[in-house]
């Protein structure tokens, strides 16, 4: 397992957004370096090995770090071709909802799609119940034009 201040020191070699620090390597991890650690120790000591991500992005910096810094099983799925193809990650590309298989599991189910509230809400329905040990989401703050996030983040709260 990896310490905090290893993955932290990690998470900022590799790259963050500029929000965050350094550019690094360029990964373009768009995640505050802290948060994200804090959050990776617990999913190792939850034993967290696989992983759907919903919501690739462009840089695909959280699913190659997952991938190959954490070495878990990354799948992750987008709306757009970004022509990414980084090791030990499975790209999936579509136009619309994703078909999942009822029978189909992972450890980590971390929701970072469109953040308008509609979009947020049908992601949690149709992804976050594949999830064994963890759901997650991205941007729960509101910020920079993620209030559909924030929105259903409370909602959750208000309900659990």
């Amino acid at each position: 397992m990896k310490t905090y201040d290893e993955l932290k020191a990690l998470i900022e070699k590799r790259g963050v957004h500029a929000e965050f620090g350094e550019p690094g390597e360029s990964w373009g991890i768009e995640q505050n370096p802290h948060e994200l650690a804090t959050f990776l120790v617990r999913c190792q000591e939850l034993g967290v090995q696989s992983v759907l991500e919903i919501g690739t992005g462009y840089k695909g910096g959280l699913s190659r770090f997952l991938a190959q810094d954490m070495g878990w099983d990354v799948t992750t799925y987008d709306v757009q071709n970004y022509g990414h193809a980084f090791e030990k990650v499975h790209y999936i590309v579509g136009d619309g909802r994703w078909v999942i298989s009822r029978d189909e599991w992972f450890d980590l189910v971390f929701i970072d799609g469109d953040h308008s509230y509609q979009s947020v809400h049908d992601d949690y329905y149709d992804y976050a119940f594949h999830a064994r040990k963890v759901q997650a989401f991205h941007d729960i703050a509101g910020l920079r034009n993620c209030e559909g996030v924030k929105q259903m983040w409370f909602e959750l709260v208000d309900t659990y």
